[in-house]
């Protein structure tokens, strides 16, 4: 009976011990449901998504490493000048010129027949990663390239293989299981060498459609490799809840993908770029027109003499005189040259002041439409790459759009507000932000990215706006540094001039004293002649 005793104890508490494992076996799979309906359920922007999606499989399950790698476009190179310098002239007219180029087909691209999405011109960019693996943000997951192919094919090397995750993309294959990373020779090491372990990857899936068109947001993967990591699979059921996060996540990002259309749908870009365009018209209207500058006459001429002969006094008083009046005439012309270049100056400042009101009015829509982009919008990167640029960031630090991005804050607007653009301009620095800027091939597509704002085109405009206003100025300081010269050369000229009549009253007065003297010793003789005469008469 004792026997029969414990052995029942022992069945209750085997069956005990199995309820309660059941328990926390259901109360850590609602967990999990909880977490991926929380997942799915959220409204926030694509960041945020990644990471919230990260931290779930890093919290329940095993893996050592947790990623998200966007799928992207290749982003557009920068304008590359011409060869020829003269080919590359910086003119006013080549924002017409701009202009004239941006057509528009009045509709959308045909996306072709429907079928599964074509990823070969795609790459994937890694955007979120778990505590520790943060250096993956700065990495992308690129297909050879030919010429490497190429290369390797004519040095007797085996080229290198499309990285294994695209199997993905190009096999549309939601899931992606590899057991041991060793025995798959398509495994890319992202530090460099090769670590045992074993790596999973899920498809987030794009749009209602995902299974049948093969449209995906990103790629959800995970990986075991040691040392981090205890190097096994993946359990079962930690590949199932990686699966079901991606799966989350593929609806939170439709949700946001939504939002954004939604807020683009509201528009507005339009009436702020009319708004702008209306308030520039009306004070370039009010502007006063350029005064006519006053007629020069043409640099007096030295008059001609003989070689080794100089110039009588009075000659040389005339040639002053004749030089003091023509840089008269010098200054008055230059007075007014720089007061219309002060005038322009005023103006174009205005403008721009006009262009940074608008780029404020505008910039919690703008930050807030940005942060709902997934990947870049070509255009609006390049204009805010330039614009970051010439407020002094390092381009090191502006190669990506999530760098570009994540340095549009307040502070940025502020910066931009603040900034000097009557300063001379650094050549080498404009040349960058140029480069920047006209790779926008149709400036409408600024509008077209941000149609609740229009902030890449009030950018644009900005940035050209930046540069007029440093022409002006730069010909402002031209037209003071000529004034300044002119008033330089009077001074010099009137000092010439008194030296010549001081020098012509000098031969006056030594002229007078010689004609004294002459006339004094006429004088004499004529009475020592005299005398002379009257004694001859007394003696005859």
């Amino acid at each position: 009976m004792k026997e029969k005793k414990q052995h029942i104890d022992e069945e209750k508490r085997r069956v005990a011990q199995e309820l309660e494992e059941q328990k926390q076996q259901e109360a850590a799979e609602a967990a999990r449901k909880a977490a991926v309906d929380g997942l799915a359920s959220m409204s926030s922007e694509p960041l945020l998504l990644w990471q919230a999606a990260v931290r779930l499989v890093k919290s329940y399950t095993s893996a050592a490493s947790v990623y998200v790698a966007n799928i992207v476009d290749e982003e557009q190179p920068e304008w590359t000048p011409p060869e020829d310098p003269e080919a590359d002239v910086e003119t006013d007219d080549e924002d017409a010129a701009a202009a004239a180029a941006d057509g528009d087909t009045g509709g959308e691209a045909d996306d072709g027949a429907p079928g599964l999405q074509d990823y070969s011109a795609k790459l994937l960019r890694y955007v979120a990663a778990s505590p520790g693996q943060e250096f993956m943000t700065q990495l992308e997951l690129r297909r050879p390239k030919p010429a490497e192919e190429d290369a390797a094919a004519e040095g007797g090397q085996q080229p290198q293989q499309v990285p294994v995750t695209y199997r993905i993309l190009d096999e549309h294959m939601p899931l992606l299981e590899v057991p041991a990373v060793t025995a798959e020779p398509r495994v890319k090491f992202l530090r460099g060498f090769p670590r045992i372990g074993a790596y999973v990857a899920a498809a987030v899936p794009a749009g209602p459609a995902a299974p049948a068109s093969g449209a995906y947001h990103a790629v959800l993967a995970a990986d075991t490799l040691l040392p981090d990591g205890h190097g096994q699979a993946l359990a079962q059921q930690e590949v199932s809840f990686l699966w079901d996060v991606a799966q989350a996540l593929g609806k939170a990002l439709d949700a946001a993908a939504a939002a954004r259309k939604a807020d683009a749908a509201r528009g507005g870009s339009a009436e702020v770029v009319s708004g702008l365009a209306a308030a520039i018209a009306e004070l370039r209207k009010a502007a006063a027109p350029a005064e006519a500058l006053p007629e020069v006459g043409e640099d007096p001429a030295v008059a001609e003499q003989e070689e080794g002969t100089e110039l009588s006094p009075a000659d040389l008083i005339v040639q002053r005189e004749a030089e003091v009046q023509h840089i008269e005439q010098r200054i008055a012309a230059g007075q007014v040259a720089a007061n219309n270049a002060a005038a322009a100056l005023t103006l174009e400042v205005n403008v721009l002041e006009a262009v940074v009101q608008s780029i404020t009015s505008v910039r919690g829509a703008a930050i807030h439409a940005l942060k709902l982009f997934s990947s870049s919008p070509p255009a609006t990167q390049h204009v805010l790459r330039a614009v970051l640029l010439l407020l002094g960031r390092d381009p090191a630090a502006l190669s990506s759009w999530r760098e570009v991005s994540g340095q549009l804050h307040v502070g940025t607007f502020d910066d931009l507000a603040a900034y000097d653009a009557t300063q001379a301009r650094d050549a080498v620095l404009w040349k960058r932000v140029r480069a920047a800027y006209k790779a926008v091939q149709r400036p409408r597509d600024l509008e077209k990215e941000l149609p609740q704002c229009g902030l890449g085109a009030l950018l644009l405009q900005w940035l050209k706006q930046v540069r007029c206003v440093a022409r002006k100025a730069a010909a402002l300081r031209e037209a003071n540094a000529a004034l300044a010269g002119a008033r330089e050369a009077l001074g010099k000229k009137d000092q010439q001039l008194e030296e010549a009549k001081e020098a012509k009253t000098k031969a006056d007065e030594a002229e007078a004293a010689a004609a004294a003297a002459a006339e004094a010793e006429a004088a004499a003789a004529e009475a020592a002649e005299a005398e002379e005469g009257g004694e001859e008469a007394a003696e005859e």
